[in-house]
């Protein structure tokens, strides 16, 4: 009896550590040749968003790709890709077969967050209207518009939803830069934010199952320039992201919380633990 106990209660250790394991957060983006510095994982301009991450959630894998594969996206929680490379640059646009693989995967239960911009950053190649409708035509929106200059945007109801109201605080107001804003939120997304210049939406949110019944949370924004370094600490930016990812990690049927498995392994081992004095007590 003595041997199948302790045999149970390492079965219960691995268990909860094969848990802690497996609710570590993994999110991958863009690499530094197509990112640029704001690729996710290595971008300069990303450093402190990177850090926050680590400290919000323990045990957090970032990962990174040139290309959007499903191979890729399957080991990931949440995606994290942006339109803008850095400053009046555009990364390459989405192709069809990335499109596909991105629909996929969060009708599959992945999560997104898409930072679209606005349609005139790029000033190279003029290519910005064409890169922000490849993130974001798979949700069926649509991005327009360019304002000049740092604007705030005020979000509609913060107690709505667990993406202006979660673990990381309630979001009442942001700072952008160069923001543009949806004029299209098609079907399926609702509007969390406007710009107080015209009232139109910045931020938008897909909900868990949606899209599919097993669908993942995606949250759409019309500018990349709150996530970065010198923005993420204005207002309530760096609150917003966090919980935006937050939310979209969380999967539409998600496996216990811990507080659930460290409950049912005490209630287990302490059944064990009874069974085996009443029998010695009664040998």
């Amino acid at each position: 009896m003595r041997k199948r106990l302790t045999r149970l209660l390492s079965i219960l250790v691995l268990a909860l550590f094969w848990y802690a394991d497996a609710s570590a957060v993994t999110i991958g983006g863009f690499d530094a040749s197509r990112g640029g510095s704001l690729s996710l994982k290595s971008g300069t301009d990303l450093s402190s968003l990177r850090g926050e991450l680590a400290t919000a959630f323990p045990g957090v894998v970032l990962e990174e790709s040139d290309v959007l594969t499903d191979s890729f996206l399957s080991g990931l929680d949440v995606l994290v890709i942006f339109s803008i490379t850095g400053c009046c640059s555009a990364t390459m646009p989405l192709s069809p077969a990335e499109q596909a693989a991105v629909t996929d995967f969060v009708n599959a239960g992945g999560g997104a967050l898409i930072f679209a911009d606005n349609d005139t950053f790029d000033l190279a190649t003029g290519i910005a209207d064409t890169v922000n409708e490849s993130l974001i035509d798979p949700f069926g929106l649509d991005v327009t518009g360019t304002f000049y200059g740092t604007y705030p945007a005020t979000v509609t109801d913060p107690l709505s939803s667990p993406v202006t109201s979660g673990p990381f605080g309630t979001v009442s107001s942001l700072s952008l830069l160069y923001p543009g804003y949806f004029d299209n939120l098609g079907t399926n997304a609702t509007s969390l934010a406007t710009l107080n210049v015209n009232g139109k939406p910045f931020l938008a949110v897909i909900e868990q199952g949606l899209l599919s019944p097993t669908s993942g949370g995606v949250v759409l924004f019309s500018d990349g320039g709150l996530a970065i370094n010198s923005y993420l600490g204005y207002a309530d930016n760096k609150a917003l992201i966090l919980n935006a990812v937050d939310f979209a990690a969380d999967p539409v049927n998600p496996v216990p919380e811990p507080g659930t498995v460290f409950f049912l392994a005490s209630g287990i081992a302490g059944l064990i633990g009874y069974r085996y004095r009443s029998r010695k007590q009664a040998g």
